[in-house]
């Protein structure tokens, strides 16, 4: 769990399998922080509530990542608060399950741009969200 203000930078990593009772199976990022996730696969983590793989309540930029096989009762490979900015570049979402909720491979409760970066929100770049 990242929470305080600053930077958490995770390269070449595998992150999972992991469990959770509540939210952010994998990575639960907090306000005010920046999370970097480079090269990286997320995967096979569980969450009860939200975020199976990531929940993102801040910002977080991931690119050339995967986030597979991830669970939660929403969102099951990333869920992202009204309030949160995430980036996808060059990244794939594959193959996550929600359970009980929206959105199996990514649930955004904030703003969506498919084209370029916005101010806040969801922004995807060159990536691919399939089989969730």
């Amino acid at each position: 769990r990242t929470s305080a203000s600053g930077t958490t930078t995770i390269n070449d990593s595998t992150i999972g399998p992991n469990n959770n009772a509540s939210t952010g199976g994998g990575i639960l990022n907090g306000e005010p922080h920046l999370l970097l996730v480079n090269g990286s696969l997320i995967t096979a983590n569980v969450a009860d509530g939200v975020g199976g793989g990531i929940f993102n309540f801040a910002e977080a930029e991931l690119a050339c990542t995967t986030v597979s096989d991830n669970e939660a009762s929403t969102g099951g490979g990333i869920a992202e608060g009204s309030t949160a900015t995430i980036l996808l570049r060059g990244s794939s979402v594959l193959s996550n399950r929600a359970v009980d909720g929206p959105g199996g491979g990514i649930y955004n409760s904030g703003i969506s741009n498919f084209i370029g970066v916005g101010t806040r929100g969801l922004v995807i770049e060159n990536s691919t969200i399939a089989l969730n």
